[in-house]
């Protein structure tokens, strides 16, 4: 069971290994993010120039209800870490600046703010899909600022580091113990971390083009 979703809110589920994909739904707005428990549920963030959206499906796509709506907001990510439990985060809003980071703990019925909430500095956004979890506690996220955050504790708090990639933007983060990650750039410059993301060092080499994204294999530290 896989699913898509793109340009213009369009939203596409397979059940048999991609050989087909079925209509799933047209929200309207374009999806950045999208996550799926099976192939019949599924959250995606969507955005337009009124607002950002959650947007959730119990029976394939047939029907879609908004769960949560933020005027000139940016989901970058949402994701469910089971049936019930569930993050999502979107780039800085409000006076001050806050990163939106919200949580679920029904399914994705409704979606909560975490506090205490984490200040984003001027003009520091995320990326989409820039976001990545070992497991519910340890997750990271980096931003246009080679900056990455990191959090220990399910998202209630997160810390920042710096890279030494410049003023980069942090398009793919990916971890394969709670030691081990990588973050790559739009430039193909990578760096790397041995303390869970606390500090970042050159390396590996840079590849040829930006690099939009990275998974890797929890036991075999590849990296892909």
């Amino acid at each position: 069971v896989a699913w898509v979703a793109g340009a213009g809110g369009v939203v596409r589920r397979t059940t048999d290994g991609g050989a087909t994909w079925l209509a799933a739904g047209t929200l309207g707005a374009d999806v950045y993010t999208i996550t799926a428990l099976d192939g019949n549920t599924a959250i995606v963030g969507s955005y337009n120039a009124t607002a950002t959206r959650l947007h959730r499906t119990t029976n394939g796509g047939a029907t879609w209800t908004t769960v949560d709506s933020i005027a000139g907001g940016f989901y970058d990510y949402v994701h469910m870490f089971d049936a019930n439990n569930g993050y999502a985060m979107g780039d800085p809003i409000g006076t001050p600046l806050n990163w939106i980071l919200k949580r679920t703990t029904n399914g994705g019925v409704t979606w909560t703010s975490v506090t205490p909430a984490l200040p984003g500095p001027v003009p520091e956004a995320g990326w989409n899909n820039s976001m990545m979890w070992l497991d519910a506690n340890n997750g990271w996220f980096g931003t246009n600022a080679s900056k990455v955050y990191r959090t220990t504790n399910g998202g209630t708090n997160w810390l920042s580091a710096a890279t030494n990639l410049g003023n980069a933007n942090i398009f793919a983060v990916q971890f394969d113990a709670l030691a081990t990650g990588l973050v790559a750039s739009q430039t193909g410059s990578m760096n790397r971390s041995t303390d869970g993301g606390a500090t970042w060092a050159t390396g590996p080499a840079a590849i040829a083009g930006a690099v939009f994204g990275m998974t890797g294999n929890p036991t075999s530290q590849e990296f892909w």
